[in-house]
């Protein structure tokens, strides 16, 4: 199921130990054991600050809280229309109200989305033009 959520603001904020010289460095790196600080990239091993010197205190873990009662949309079943014989077909052709924008495809729609689906699956059908002498 979905639901409509934000996160729980009053604790978002990490406090960490201010670090001396901080505009020297350049390059940092997040590691396992801590933070890596260096003062250009790949020039020397750069100095490693453990997370726990450096955290002072951690936030918890994200909160998200349900927002409201908010309902959505109503879908209504659809149906798998049979197959239909030829001559339903030929009769049903002067209903097709919605044609293919593409250069050379013939293919006719009666709906908006049966276009839009053809659309985007990219299925052309082309008729090869008679040559006129």
């Amino acid at each position: 199921s979905a639901a409509v959520c934000e996160i729980d603001s009053n604790r978002k904020e990490v406090k960490i130990k201010r670090l001396n010289n901080f505009s020297f460095f350049h390059n940092f790196a997040y590691e396992k054991d801590g933070l890596r600080l260096s003062k250009a990239y790949g020039v020397g091993k750069g100095k490693l600050i453990p997370w726990s010197e450096l955290i002072l205190e951690k936030h918890g873990p994200v909160v998200l809280r349900e927002v409201g009662n908010h309902g959505f949309f109503a879908i209504a079943p659809r149906a798998i229309k049979q197959n239909r014989n030829l001559s339903q077909i030929s009769s049903d052709n002067k209903d097709m109200l919605f044609h293919c924008p593409e250069q050379g495809c013939c293919s006719e729609f009666t709906s908006s989305e049966e276009l839009q689906d053809h659309v985007h699956l990219g299925k052309h059908s082309e008729i090869e033009a008679s040559e006129s002498l």
